[in-house]
């Protein structure tokens, strides 16, 4: 009980320097918990749908990578196609950006978009049955929840195993996109599938 009212507690916080300060915590938990457990809405506990546990990730991912210079002065998010992840990613940060910022998901209709408009490019599953391969485009994180992402050059793929989602990440595609991901990130990461040696 303890940790689903701390956890809680963190989710509803509106402030940018609170949930700065709580972004270790929030990471171990959601990586590690089956889903979340903290739905106020209803009498008893029950956890997170899929969407929503990939809407945490999508918000959360920005706070684990180190974009190249100059740094972007906000996180841009940008979805290729749309699902119910992206419409509780909107939610997402409907809740949780300050009253004096901005943030929102951008709708693109090609990889050359997002270039100049996005930080994290979140491309569903159903999308990414159009494209063979992925660009790794400087400065830009792209995520996933299709198979083989990783392999046509996506950065980090959100898999279902074991009734929970997880991230498993490509070091290489990353790095060509001139991103660095946080240690702690890669630690609590599946290994990616189809490299030796496991998790990078």
């Amino acid at each position: 009980m303890l940790y689903h009212n701390q956890l809680a507690a963190t989710l509803n916080r509106p402030s940018l320097i609170a949930r700065q300060f709580c972004l270790g915590y929030l990471a171990i938990a959601l990586f590690f918990s089956s889903y979340i457990l903290a739905d106020t809405n209803t009498q008893s506990n029950s956890g997170y749908s899929p969407h929503e546990v990939k809407a945490l990730y999508l918000y959360h991912f920005a706070n684990f990578v180190r974009w190249p210079e100059p740094l972007p002065e906000r996180i841009r998010y940008c979805s290729l196609g749309s699902d119910t992840a992206t419409l509780t990613l909107k939610q997402v940060l409907f809740r949780k950006t300050p009253p004096n910022r901005s943030a929102t998901v951008t709708s693109i209709t090609n990889f050359n978009q997002a270039g100049d408009s996005c930080e994290v490019l979140y491309i569903p599953q159903d999308t990414l049955k159009q494209y063979k391969t992925i660009p790794q485009l400087t400065g830009v994180l792209t995520v996933s929840d299709g198979l083989r992402f990783l392999q046509r050059g996506g950065m980090i793929e959100l898999r279902a195993t074991k009734n929970r989602i997880k991230p498993a990440i490509a070091i290489d595609n990353v790095t060509k996109g001139q991103l660095t991901i946080s240690s702690r990130l890669l630690r609590i990461a599946l290994p990616p599938s189809g490299q030796k040696g496991g998790q990078p």
